[in-house]
């Protein structure tokens, strides 16, 4: 996760030297947004409830052995 979002102008200076930042220039100033509406209408998919989430994912980093209980 990114801690903040640069302005396009320090992309646009830092691509002069980083390749990585070079390679987003196509995408500065444009908003993507993303669903799952393809996945539900084509598989008939259905995303988890929040709560089942937060707890299947609770429960996997303590299997993990990434968080103490």
């Amino acid at each position: 996760m990114p801690r903040f979002q640069a302005p396009d102008w320090m992309m646009r200076l830092a691509a002069r030297r980083n390749p990585l930042a070079r390679a987003a220039l196509p995408l500065l100033g444009k908003v993507r947004r993303s669903t799952s509406a393809k996945a539900q209408n084509l598989l008939g998919w259905k995303p988890r409830g929040n709560a089942e989430m937060i707890v299947a994912t609770a429960e996997s980093l303590i299997r993990l052995g990434l968080v103490k209980t």
